[in-house]
């Protein structure tokens, strides 16, 4: 066995270990699929009329204004959101939440905020909710399972990103001198 064998081969079983370490710990949070659904259609169906938990959540950065999303989630699930700007705002059906989106909108001044983007969030196989947001935020659902059995409840997870580029969408500007 040459010098470099003798270095590949360890470095190939230290990185075996650390990818089923990082493999085992992401086994706490499981991705909840989403699928998007046409804002007119679904408003119009049975399904907007049912009553969701619902949770608001902003962005957090560098803006004048934030971006807001939704969370309408089952009854007996908590949802926590990484980072900052969580309100719980009680019992909702989707019609509500599109309205509450709305105002919140024209209140905080955000004017170049888009319809609101709503997807389903399936989870088991089945439907537990929806998000709605606006298209520049990027919005995802896990299921904490660690924490869920800990708190002996369903604990949902809010992750989302901030697509905004600082130039160009009135953010300001970034790696430019102001003259």
């Amino acid at each position: 066995m040459n010098p470099l064998q003798k270095l590949i081969r360890p470095g190939i079983v230290v990185a075996l270990v650390l990818g089923a370490m990082m493999l085992s710990g992401c086994a706490q949070n499981v991705y909840l699929k989403s699928n998007p659904v046409e804002p007119a259609r679904i408003v119009e169906t049975d399904a907007a009329n049912k009553i969701y938990n619902a949770a608001r959540f902003e962005s957090f950065g560098p803006y004048m204004q934030q971006i807001y999303g939704y969370f309408l989630y089952d009854e007996g699930a908590d949802v926590v959101v990484n980072g900052t700007g969580l309100v719980k705002l009680g019992k909702m059906n989707l019609k509500e939440a599109v309205a509450d989106y709305d105002r919140t909108r024209t209140k905080t001044g955000w004017s170049k905020a888009s319809p609101p983007i709503i997807k389903e969030v399936f989870g088991d196989g089945k439907l537990i909710g929806y998000t709605l947001s606006d298209f520049m935020l990027d919005v995802n659902i896990w299921e904490d399972q660690k924490a869920s059995k800990e708190a002996n409840k369903v604990i949902y997870r809010i992750y989302y990103q901030d697509r905004r580029k600082l130039e160009g969408d009135g953010g300001g500007k970034e790696g430019k001198e102001r003259r």
